[in-house]
């Protein structure tokens, strides 16, 4: 399977009409990847290759190399890669993300692969015992490590001592004919990309790879309190960078003219972006919602407080996923607040609590609703009399919004701190209802419930056109059947033909029928306890079709075959998942990339990737074109 993936890499590297800029450094990571694996295949084939140790038989070897975790990470390692080089190479797509994405994923397959080599050293091997060719493929990726461990920013400053960036490695950004470079040659005619109120935030690049913000702090000398400050800050915010909502600070540099904090840039203010975009529809806003409410329910379990909540302090990226920053670490700054996004309790001079911050929350949601400031046409004193009084910005009419979006807001902005609801409980309905209204719009197969742990299958897509392989005449006729929905009919061949052979498929059909209820017909009733059984044993044996709906069986109906009932059903559940979707399954790799989009089981190692989830989903859809022409 893992050559499998390999083969398309290499391939896509090698024809791609898109991107050749990116090809050759992957292609070498590739090809040496490939050629361990096949060194390894040749200890096994080759009888005249020596045993990689005089003490293990070749066969014992090579069964600990295969079921290795080391080999199984690898594998996901290549899929991923191929799915995500298969959505670029075949676009003239190149953003910025695409671009670093591909970096990472690179860099990923170099570990991956060197913790596989490991295993073999694990084992205590005598070098001598090697050929010398694999010794030379061995040596030459522990070189090549450190090519691309150079370009790792990430990697760089991932020590939380080592905070100083080496200005070398950052370079400039300019507008030239309305292009981004950093080639500085023609400097005369082109101007640095700048934000921020006082434009003291520069776009420049790090190693040509990945775009940073540089920001102008000031200049002063490591003994000033402000340089405490600064690393102070920065440490702060470096303690927070797990969370994906929150801005990644990457460290500082020093320049002549003084000292710049060096983050992620990111490409809109969402305040901006919400005041001259009208069109952004509730998938994206669900989702910015959903993105701040994670930040901030990250923040609050760690007590920590933002102090500064606004759309002014969130940033986005071109997959509107919000960042939140500009925490007021110094609580004593004389900074001004805007009013608007103030609790009544802040306004009385009273203590600031979570409660306050969740006030400022709810009203960042009704300007994502209403694309406005909120009280946009009042002065500041208006607007803290109208708080006071508990009068809130007008509901007008938006269409679209889910009832449930507004029962959202009148919790988190109730008069009495006592009565608004915690960040936890606000972040779970609001992913709930991100996830419900994918659902509707995009993903038809996906529907996570934090409360009853489900994902909905209510769709019989991929399933209506099967292709019919040469097996006895009972089983191709119970499919014809099958097709034109005649279900009755087609369940007694399926059964008596399950109840005669131990085919695969036939299990698959039978567990099939039982989940969807169509064994009663039509309009049958599910019986998700039958299904399983049928589903696990062909699932067992690498059948695609019942890995999927073995998994949807085991989240869905909460139901497994009997050996799995004691054990983690998410984790087997979603195993059989990717194992589907590994094979092509359109239904398989359309639902993983919607999970791995919204990054729904983190601690399953289905961490959020918006990329790679959009990389899946587009392979499904392309896989569903070429199957619907006959390619």
């Amino acid at each position: 399977m893992s050559k499998k993936f390999l083969d398309s890499i290499i391939s896509d590297f090698e024809t791609s009409k898109y991107n050749r800029d990116l090809c050759p450094e992957g292609l070498k990571v590739a090809k040496r990847c490939k050629d361990v694996l096949n060194e390894i295949d040749n200890i096994s084939t080759n009888p005249n290759t020596p045993s990689p140790s005089p003490n293990v038989p070749r066969d014992d070897f090579m069964n600990y190399v295969e079921n290795s975790k080391e080999l199984q990470r690898l594998g996901d390692c290549l899929w991923k890669l191929s799915a995500f080089t298969n959505y670029v190479f075949t676009n003239s797509v190149n953003t910025y993300e695409e671009r670093e994405k591909f970096e990472k994923l690179i860099e990923e397959l170099e570990i991956k692969t060197t913790e596989f080599q490991n295993i073999i050293i694990d084992w205590k091997l005598k070098r001598s015992r090697w050929s010398s060719a694999i010794k030379k493929k061995i040596k030459a990726l522990g070189k090549f490590s450190s090519t691309l461990k150079q370009k790792s920013l990430d990697a760089m400053v991932k020590d939380s001592l080592n905070l100083k960036i080496p200005i070398e490695c950052i370079k400039v950004s300019y507008n030239f004919n309305g292009l981004q470079t950093f080639d500085t040659s023609s400097a005369a005619e082109v101007n640095p990309i700048f934000r921020g109120s006082r434009n003291h935030i520069k776009l420049c690049w790090y190693e040509g790879t990945r775009r940073i913000a540089e920001k102008k702090v000031g200049n002063f000398s490591v003994n000033d309190e402000k340089y405490k400050e600064m690393i102070g800050e920065i440490k702060f915010m470096k303690d927070l960078s797990s969370c994906n909502n929150i801005l990644t600070i990457f460290g500082y540099c020093q320049r002549p003219s003084g000292f710049s904090i060096i983050s992620r840039w990111e490409d809109y203010n969402l305040q901006t972006y919400l005041a001259e975009s009208k069109d952004l529809d509730w998938i994206e806003k669900l989702s910015i919602a959903r993105g701040i409410a994670n930040a901030l329910n990250y923040c609050h379990k760690k007590d920590i407080l933002h102090y500064d909540i606004r759309t002014e302090n969130i940033l986005l990226n071109q997959h509107f996923e919000p960042r939140l920053f500009n925490f007021r670490i110094d609580k004593k700054s004389t900074a001004p607040l805007d009013v608007r996004y103030n609790s009544p309790e802040r306004i009385r001079g009273e203590r600031y609590t979570k409660a306050s911050e969740i006030y400022s929350f709810a009203m960042v949601l009704w300007e994502i609703q209403h694309h406005e400031l909120p009280y946009n046409k009042l002065t500041s004193e208006e607007i803290s009399e109208k708080i006071l009084k508990g009068e809130y910005p007008p509901q007008k009419p938006v269409h679209g919004t889910p009832v449930e979006f507004q029962n959202i807001i009148e919790r988190a902005w109730a008069h009495d701190p006592e009565e608004r609801s915690n960040m936890e409980k606000l972040y779970n309905r609001l992913d709930i209802l991100d996830s419900r209204n994918l659902l509707n719009q995009n993903v038809e197969l996906i529907s996570y419930n934090k409360e009853e742990e489900s994902i909905d299958d209510n769709s019989t897509e991929g399933l209506e056109s099967p292709k019919i392989i040469g097996k006895i005449p009972d089983i191709a006729r119970g499919i014809k059947y099958h097709q034109n929905k005649q279900y009755k009919m087609a369940w007694k061949i399926f059964e008596e033909y399950e109840s005669k052979s131990n085919d695969i498929d036939g299990k698959y059909w039978v567990g099939y029928y039982y989940l969807k209820g169509w064994h009663e017909g039509t309009k049958g009733t599910p019986n998700s306890r039958a299904s399983v059984s049928f589903l696990k044993l062909a699932a067992e044996s690498g059948h695609a079709d019942a890995q999927y709906y073995y998994a949807l069986a085991i989240i869905n109906y909460g139901t497994a075959a009997k050996e799995h009932r004691d054990k983690d059903r998410t984790k087997i559940a979603l195993d059989y998942l990717k194992s589907s979707a590994k094979q092509d399954h359109p239904d398989a790799l359309k639902m993983l990339g919607g999970i791995i989009n919204k990054g729904q089981y983190p601690r399953y190692g289905l961490s959020k990737d918006v990329m790679i989830g959009k990389a899946m989903i587009e392979k499904s859809r392309n896989l569903r074109i070429r199957s619907f022409y006959g390619f």
